[in-house]
């Protein structure tokens, strides 16, 4: 594919990073739910996501979109998709969009998730797949990105090792895994 360059010539991709969060602690009230967020702007719930920023990788955006959407420390677990996506009109360049798989790094912060409104989101809050459907049906999601990833995700969708496009938690990350079941 052709990539767009800019006023100097330089070939620049926009890039995004969603995070699907699932809080795997059978202690915590949330386990098995998805984390949502509730956008501004009433522009509705959706998942922690944004640009990657420049000398950013995809999981450190990732991570910041976490923390600042939905006030949650997370751990990386593997990829589940890298997307290509058409020029749009807004940005004219191509894009380049990745969903990564992640969990809350301890159950303290699982059970805290974001309660205030302020820039980035309202509040963010755990919620089943029922529960999602009922947004969607009510019309109370930003897209169905989360829905359909969540829905994948519990019928058994492949998720991607970590490593494999050569980001990984770093070496500070000791409970990283290769191998994992969210079942």
């Amino acid at each position: 594919a052709r990539v767009a360059e800019d006023e100097q010539g330089m070939h620049r991709i926009v890039k995004f990073t969603l995070v699907v969060v699932r809080c795997p602690f059978k202690e915590s009230p949330h386990y098995n739910k998805w984390l949502a967020v509730l956008e501004t702007r009433g522009m509705g719930w959706y998942l922690p996501a944004g640009g990657v920023d420049h000398g950013e990788t995809f999981m450190e955006a990732g991570r910041r979109e976490a923390i600042e959407e939905a006030n949650m420390d997370i751990i990386f677990k593997g990829w589940i998709s890298v997307d290509p996506l058409p020029k749009r009109d807004w940005t004219k360049r191509e894009a380049l969009r990745t969903i990564l798989y992640a969990e809350p790094r301890t159950i303290e912060a699982a059970n805290n998730p974001k309660n205030w409104i302020d820039v980035e989101s309202e509040k963010a809050e755990w919620k089943t797949v029922a529960e999602l459907e009922e947004f969607k049906a009510r019309n109370m999601l930003r897209s169905p990105d989360l829905l359909n990833l969540a829905s994948y995700l519990e019928k058994g969708g492949h998720i991607y090792p970590i490593g494999l496009l050569g980001e990984g938690n770093g070496p500070a990350d000791p409970e990283a895994s290769s191998s994992f079941d969210i079942t």
